[in-house]
């Protein structure tokens, strides 16, 4: 088997894929602060951090979950969840009410709830010009893909940064 044939290799680029061609939606919707779901599932704990002291200027940040079929590719993630929160300083931690079936959220339909996968997405326009740019805090993708894991009761940490 060749190495670009290895299903972790292909799974892990599936991933990326996704989440580059869903960066054009990172970007929240001012118009609502979450997207309502009546039925909870699961609580799951977020903590963020930085390895670096960020002063927040705009205490504004968004927080999205998107959710993906891990076997298609070239699709656009799916909003689960999306909320404004008020933040002045790191760590900081809180807890995300997901809904009842998050995978039915995902368009198009994951082939089976197995295959569905939740990523973690932040953002705050720092320099408060109303553009996605430098200045502005995000994920520090260097300390790895926020991959959300919708079972853990753990709390999953997650890095951000100045970009």
């Amino acid at each position: 088997m060749s190495k670009l044939a290895n299903p972790n290799i292909i799974s892990s680029l599936m991933a990326c894929l996704l989440f580059i061609n869903s960066c054009s939606i990172l970007r929240p919707n001012p118009g609502s602060t979450t997207i309502k779901n009546p039925k909870i599932r699961n609580t799951i704990h977020i903590k963020l951090t930085s390895e670096s002291k960020i002063n927040f200027k705009a205490p504004n940040v968004w927080i999205t979950i998107y959710g993906y079929d891990q076997l298609l590719a070239d699709v656009e993630a799916s909003i689960i969840y999306q909320k404004k929160l008020s933040i002045t300083e790191l760590p900081y931690n809180f807890d995300l009410e997901l809904p009842e079936n998050p995978e039915s959220l995902i368009k198009p339909k994951v082939s089976s709830i197995e295959n569905a996968e939740y990523y973690l997405s932040v953002y705050c326009d720092h320099n408060k010009n109303a553009k996605d740019d430098k200045g502005d805090i995000k994920i520090d993708f260097d300390k790895g893909f926020p991959k959300i894991d919708i079972k853990s009761k753990d709390i999953q940490t997650f890095y951000l940064k100045t970009q």
